[in-house]
């Protein structure tokens, strides 16, 4: 019923119905909080408040739990023409520290290569000339990368 409530709009009866699950589920949840973080997104591009650092933060820890659905809606919003949500993205990816965040971190990282190097100012000019989507996403994905693969146990 909360996630009926979010798609149809309808935000307040969402919160309630969330609210019910957190009781019977607890707060911690992942499905409470997968839909915990959509309902802030849904707040928050019905301008009635609500936090996307939240919602964000929410998926991460649904993700972490093992949420398809957190982390489906992770990768989407690494594709995003917002450099701010694929950055956030970018980060709750890799606080979720699972394998599974792996393949939407490469997306990101493989999007937003890393900046050219300071001894070739051609390849700056070029870059800024086609209209470069650098926002520091594809950074915080590799390092994102980097952790999870150095967490994992070494194969045998």
């Amino acid at each position: 019923p909360a996630d009926r409530s979010i798609r149809l709009g309808h935000l307040d009866a969402a919160r309630a119905e969330l609210d019910r699950l957190a009781e019977v589920r607890g707060s911690d949840d992942p499905e409470v909080l997968y839909l915990r973080g959509r309902l802030e997104a849904a707040r928050v591009g019905a301008s009635q408040g609500g936090s996307i650092r939240a919602a964000f933060r929410d998926w991460s820890r649904a993700a972490a739990a093992g949420h398809r659905g957190a982390l489906s809606e992770l990768a989407r919003e690494g594709r995003s023409e917002e450099c701010a949500r694929r950055r956030l993205a970018a980060w709750a990816l890799g606080e979720a520290r699972v394998p599974a965040a792996l393949g939407p971190l490469e997306d990101i990282a493989q999007a937003e290569p890393p900046a050219p190097e300071a001894a070739n100012p051609f390849e700056a000019v070029r870059r800024a000339l086609e209209g470069s989507a650098r926002c520091g996403a594809g950074d915080l994905a590799r390092g994102a990368i980097q952790a999870i693969e150095a967490a994992r146990p070494a194969a045998r």
